[in-house]
């Protein structure tokens, strides 16, 4: 039985050695990506500083030029948003900038049908990797499966399956952006129409009771920090929403808090104008910089004390 007993704590004592070397190794090579996604998030939590930060999906990392808000109002912009990503992402996007910074203006990237489906937990789990070193985030990574916070003990689960986008940024550039673009992801190419008839959405589908909750936190927890808020819809080709539940929420919270609210969806010359588009939800370079110069417009009208009073030095991430 001693015998035994000595085995087993060996056996343990080189899983949690091989454990925490496996987190040093990667970790480090996390923190010194070059550019990519990875180098985007450890930026975004530790050290944006921006006074604009843009905030959303992947409509929101492609459809907002951040150099176009620096020129217009004089301000440092960062476009902090993730493709596939949701209300869960938001959330940690908004821990990690909030613990350290108040941004002047932050544009929230929401979309017509957000509040009407389960939170995207399970895509926020790329953030795995970020865990142990931010206890902001644990919270919300931990929602997205039951025994998630145990597993996450290990560095071999939390990098399990992030290797190749860790990897990928040294061996080929710029696949997510370039450092220069600010988080903006550049999309370039038009969308060739199949033909499919024109859609109007006009709908009432039950609200999802935990992505209202976190869009609730969401709101409140910039609100409290005194940070101005803007949201902002973005269009699709060939769709024109002209209400859902989820829109009918959102306008509500932006009367109640006096949140501009900037809602394209129903934008003709954007939903029949298929040459600004990647694909039918993604504007392409052209069609990104025409919408990005729209909603600046929006602001400067709905908010010109925010025009005149917050003046900064651009700054840019090295």
């Amino acid at each position: 039985m001693n015998k035994l007993f000595a085995r087993l704590l060996f056996i343990t004592g080189l899983l949690v050695t091989i454990d925490l070397c496996f987190g040093q190794v990667f970790g480090f090579i996390r923190d010194q990506s070059p550019d990519g996604r990875y180098y985007k998030m450890k930026y975004t939590l530790d050290d944006a500083q921006e006074d604009i930060i843009i905030i959303g999906s992947s409509r929101g990392e492609i459809n907002y030029v951040p150099y176009l808000f620096e020129e217009a109002f004089g301000l440092s912009c960062w476009n902090a948003s993730r493709g596939g990503q949701g209300l869960p992402y938001f959330r940690a996007v908004e821990e990690g900038i909030l613990q350290r910074h108040s941004p002047k203006l932050v544009v929230l990237n929401l979309e017509v049908d957000l509040l009407e489906h389960p939170p995207f937990y399970q895509e926020a789990g790329f953030l795995r990797v970020f865990y142990r070193d931010h206890p902001n985030i644990q919270s919300i990574l931990n929602n997205i499966s039951p025994n998630e916070k145990w597993k996450l003990q290990s560095n071999l689960y939390a990098f399990n399956s992030s290797f190749y986008y860790l990897l990928r940024p040294f061996v080929f550039h710029n696949l997510d952006g370039k450092i220069s673009d600010q988080g903006w992801k550049p999309s370039y190419g038009s969308y060739e129409d199949p033909g499919f008839p024109f859609e109007v959405v006009d709908s009432r589908k039950p609200l999802n009771q935990a992505s209202v909750q976190e869009f609730d936190t969401l709101v409140q927890h910039f609100i409290k920090q005194g940070v101005q808020l803007v949201f902002s819809i973005t269009p699709n080709y060939g769709e024109k929403t002209i209400m859902t539940s989820s829109l009918q929420y959102i306008q509500a919270v932006a009367d109640q808090n006096s949140i501009p609210l900037f809602n394209f969806s129903a934008d003709d010359s954007f939903t029949k104008n298929a040459t600004e588009y990647l694909d039918i939800q993604h504007l392409n370079v052209a069609g990104a910089k025409r919408f990005t110069n729209m909603l600046i417009d929006s602001i400067q009208q709905r908010l010109p004390k925010f025009e005149m009073q917050l003046q900064a030095k651009v700054t840019r991430p090295l």
